[in-house]
């Protein structure tokens, strides 16, 4: 009860407004690319689908190398000069952050053409399919170069524009792709459809930019820009640890279908953060604003944030677990439904992410910034390098397990280092959640097992969603009346 009138209470400012529409636009986004995504996946095959996923590996990596940490940095910045009504540092800034990163990406999209079979041979195991890197690469310039105006966008507090201009790009790219599609050019025509998007949403986006783009220059050093972006440039390399390493090195190691399996999946668990993150947005600052009252006052609070978020999370990863079959019919189709195991663990991955999430908020807000960043990077590190070792071995299923596996050390990594500062934990509420987590999983197996033998048709989705929102809703009021969660809600 507390963090929805919190969230409404917020509504009426604006951070409550910019919190709501970027929640409606994501929502609209991930609609669009779950439709494209389910349209797609029945007219590819397996492997081809996996062309198409390698996409969003590279988008990683080019991001990474080639963002400098621009992007980041002006949101730093950039509203501290438009508050001093500094716009020429503005404008400088606006043109380091679009223009240098570009010339870096364009470097790397360089080698990458002269390296195309290489990277083929790495990515797609064949070189015989670097016309496809070719168009990969170019769509991943474009790509960086837009998530770089968005950003931006953000420091202006531009938060209308960047809802309407997602949602144009977004349905724009997969309009394009899936009329290539039909118009038979299969999986090159959608890797141009992005391409073109892309391209797109970089014109859009300058022209909206323009103002700021035609001020002259003012002498904004960019040796100290670089000097202030390296550490958040560092930071991207964390997050791409977090976000992106285990798609790519599933990439490099195993063969696209297997990416394609892995891909369809993630995009699933995606929607219980896409509920959750704007959840968050207005919490944090409140968080901060109780940090002033004292550190008991701080404990109180954060441990019922702790308590609402996790339970907000286990309901999620509940409802992906025991729709599994369902959610990977209606995303994938009837060849991936097999995969309700890599699913799931990912599902309680996410589950624990939030967990990891919400216990980092004390190291934001009392240590130094390194101290987040070493463990997000530690964590991170822990993540890929244990899901190359349990991939070689357990294939997929190592990968997921991993993911668990990283997120458990960095929850209890904090928990020990500073259970006598700011952090609050009931034993018991884990146990619950394990056993509960256990019931859920074999339960929801058994459901979707019986249930889903026959042929996924309407009326058959119809029924297991219906007995799987029942099974849902009583382990939901079992948890709900251990005393540590129903207060929190209070």
């Amino acid at each position: 009860m507390i963090l929805f009138l919190l969230f409404l209470k917020r509504m009426r400012n604006g951070v409550g407004r910019r919190s709501a529409i970027n929640l409606f636009s994501r929502i609209v986004v991930s609609t669009i690319s779950l439709i494209f995504l389910g349209i797609v996946s029945r007219e590819l095959s397996e492997e081809q689908l996996g062309i198409f996923a390698v996409m969003f590996v590279f988008y990683g990596i080019v991001s990474m190398f080639g963002g400098l940490g621009f992007g980041t940095s002006s949101i730093r910045l950039i509203p501290e000069f438009e508050a001093k009504g500094e716009d020429n540092n503005v404008s400088d800034i606006i043109k380091y952050t679009v223009f240098a990163p570009f010339v870096i990406s364009l470097f790397l999209m360089i080698a990458g053409f002269y390296l195309r079979e290489n990277l083929a041979d790495i990515f797609l195991k064949s070189p015989d399919f670097a016309g496809f890197i070719l168009i990969i690469l170019v769509a991943s310039v474009f790509y960086a170069a837009y998530d770089r105006i968005i950003l931006i966008m953000q420091s202006l507090q531009w938060f209308s524009k960047i809802a309407v201009l997602n949602i144009i790009i977004n349905t724009a790219q997969r309009l394009l792709a899936v009329i290539f599609l039909y118009l038979g050019y299969g999986v090159k025509g959608i890797l141009c459809g992005f391409l073109i998007g892309n391209i797109l949403g970089c014109v859009l986006g300058l022209a909206l930019l323009l103002k700021y783009l035609l001020i002259p220059f003012s002498g904004y050093s960019l040796k100290q820009y670089i000097r202030f972006s390296l550490p958040f440039y560092g930071l991207g390399f964390s997050r791409f640890l977090f976000s992106r390493a285990d798609q790519t090195f599933i990439a490099i190691l195993f063969t696209p279908d297997k990416l394609a399996v892995y891909f369809i999946a993630k995009k699933i668990v995606s929607l219980i953060n896409l509920v959750l993150e704007p959840l968050l947005e207005p919490v944090i600052p409140k968080l901060s604003e109780i940090k002033a009252r004292g550190l008991s006052a701080f404990r109180e609070n954060s441990a019922k944030i702790y308590v609402i978020f996790s339970f907000l999370a286990f309901a999620g990863t509940c409802l992906v677990i025991f729709n599994s079959k369902i959610a990977l019919f209606i995303v994938g189709g009837a060849k991936y439904v097999p995969n309700t195991l890599i699913l799931n663990i990912l599902a309680v991955s996410v589950f624990l992410s939030v967990i990891f999430s919400i216990s980092k908020i004390g190291i934001y807000l009392y240590q130094h910034p390194k101290e987040t960043f070493k463990i997000s990077f530690y964590v991170g590190l822990i993540n890929t390098s244990l899901g190359i070792i349990m991939g070689l071995y357990l294939g997929l299923a190592g990968f997921a397990l991993a993911q668990c596996i990283g997120f458990l050390c960095g929850i209890f990594f904090i928990r020990y280092k500073y259970k006598s500062d700011w952090v609050i934990y009931e034993p018991r509420l884990d146990v619950i959640y394990f056993l509960s987590l256990s019931a859920v999983a074999i339960t929801g197996a058994a459901v979707n097992g019986y249930l889903a033998r026959a042929d996924m048709d309407i009326a058959n989705i119809v029924k297991i969603f219906v007995l799987n929102f029942v099974l849902i809703g009583l382990f939901l009021a079992l948890i709900f009346k251990n005393k540590v969660i129903s207060n929190a809600f209070k």
